[in-house]
C-alpha cells in the first residue's frame, strides 16, 4: 500500500518522444477517449437508425477536439495557475507558447 501512496514520485510521465518531442500519457489518454467518443457516436448512430452521416460526425468531433484543448488550457489557468489574475488581467497571454520570462513552454 504504501507504493500507492508515493506512485506520483515515481510515475515519469513522458510515454516515449517522437523525434525530440515528449508524448505525455494525458495526451495519449485524451486522443484515445476522443476517438472511443467518436466509435461510440457513429455506432450508436448506425444502430438506432439517425439521420446523421458518418462525415458529419468527423468534423463535429474536429471541433470537440480544438474545444477540449481549448477547454484544458482555460480550466488549468483559471483553476492551477498560480497567476491567474495575471492572465485574467491579460486574456491574449492565455495561449501565449511563452512564459512570462520569454522562455518557451508550448512543448514540455
Amino acid at each position: 500500500m504504501i507504493v500507492w501512496n508515493s506512485i506520483y514520485s515515481h510515475f515519469n510521465p513522458i510515454a516515449f518522444s517522437i523525434f525530440g518531442i515528449p508524448v505525455h500519457w494525458y495526451g495519449i489518454m485524451y486522443v484515445l477517449a476522443l476517438l472511443v467518443a467518436l466509435f461510440v457516436a457513429k455506432w450508436i448512430a448506425k444502430k438506432d437508425h439517425y439521420p446523421i452521416s458518418s462525415a458529419l460526425l468527423d468534423s463535429y468531433f474536429v471541433w470537440v477536439e480544438i474545444g477540449v484543448i481549448l477547454g484544458a488550457r482555460l480550466g488549468y489557468i483559471l483553476f492551477y495557475d498560480p497567476y491567474t489574475l495575471y492572465y485574467l488581467s491579460r486574456p491574449w497571454e492565455i495561449f501565449n507558447p511563452f512564459d512570462r520570462q520569454g522562455n518557451f513552454v508550448g512543448i514540455r
